[in-house]
């Protein structure tokens, strides 16, 4: 038996359990209870569904109507058959860092000897050149070249290009579908012409142009002369060579590569030019 004392204990401890669990109940009911949901205003739902249509047509603008160009391929310049294409000279000399404007005006000079400013001298024979420009010492530097690039030259260029991707890029070469079979006849085509005079024939007109300079009067006049007209003989027969030689490259490569593959190393459309053009 409890006395009083002990009763009125147990049940204030009962009654603490009780209040203690109601609070636990309470706090549990209240954290499980899930928040209110917000809604999103129509405005903001119409405009970001706006947003998603408009990125996706631009993507599909972009890749199905105006698609990638292919990897490695060959980005170029098209002139047009009216457009004059000029040539570069010996870029090794240094001589020929010239405005273009100014070069391309050079070309419609007639054949002789011209004096620019700084004591550029410019001797034209033809299509061909030979500039001097003051170097140190009283040391003239020089380079020779043509004034413009025949047809010919023009594909020869890009098929070499071409040529030298595919022997040495493998992705390239595979992405054209290139055999082994092609680029083993590839490697074995003739050499291209150089690009630089021989030395031999420089040296001797570096040397004309000496005695040149060292002259004076109808003796100067008579050398400058015979220096332009050696220069345009020698520039027309080494051309003719060279573009004998590069005709020949390029028919054989057209016998060796398709025309899709050669449609990728060689994009200059096929113009039909009036008139003749010499050494084309």
């Amino acid at each position: 038996m409890f006395s009083r004392c002990e009763e009125r204990k147990y049940r204030e401890s009962l009654s603490l359990q009780r209040t203690s669990q109601g609070a636990r109940v309470k706090i549990m009911t209240q954290t499980m209870t899930p928040p209110a949901q917000k809604t999103v205003p129509l405005g903001i739902a119409l405009g970001v569904m706006g947003v998603i249509l408009m990125g996706g047509g631009l993507v599909i603008l972009r890749y199905v109507y105006h698609p990638a160009a292919p990897v490695n391929v060959m980005h170029v310049t098209v002139p047009t058959p009216a457009n004059p294409r000029m040539a570069g000279g010996d870029g090794a000399d240094g001589a020929t860092k010239f405005n273009v404007v100014q070069t391309a005006g050079e070309a419609d000079l007639p054949d002789g000897v011209h004096a620019g400013a700084g004591g550029n001298v410019l001797f034209k024979g033809g299509d061909a050149y030979m500039r001097a420009l003051p170097g140190k010492d009283d040391k003239p530097s020089f380079s020779f070249g043509y004034f413009t690039v025949k047809d010919g030259e023009w594909e020869h260029g890009y098929v070499t290009q071409g040529i030298r991707r595919i022997l040495t890029q493998d992705d390239f070469a595979k992405e054209l579908g290139v055999t082994e079979e092609q680029k083993n006849k590839l490697k074995n085509l003739p050499e291209a012409p150089a690009s630089k005079w021989p030395e031999k024939d420089r040296e001797a007109f570096i040397a004309q142009y000496q005695k040149w300079a060292a002259a004076a009067g109808d003796e100067k006049a008579k050398l400058g002369d015979e220096l332009v007209a050696g220069l345009k003989k020698f520039a027309e027969t080494k051309r003719e060579a060279d573009l004998m030689v590069m005709k020949n490259r390029v028919s054989r490569v057209k016998g060796i590569l398709d025309e899709k593959q050669l449609g990728r190393i060689n994009p200059i459309p096929k113009w039909e030019v009036k008139g003749t053009q010499p050494g084309k």
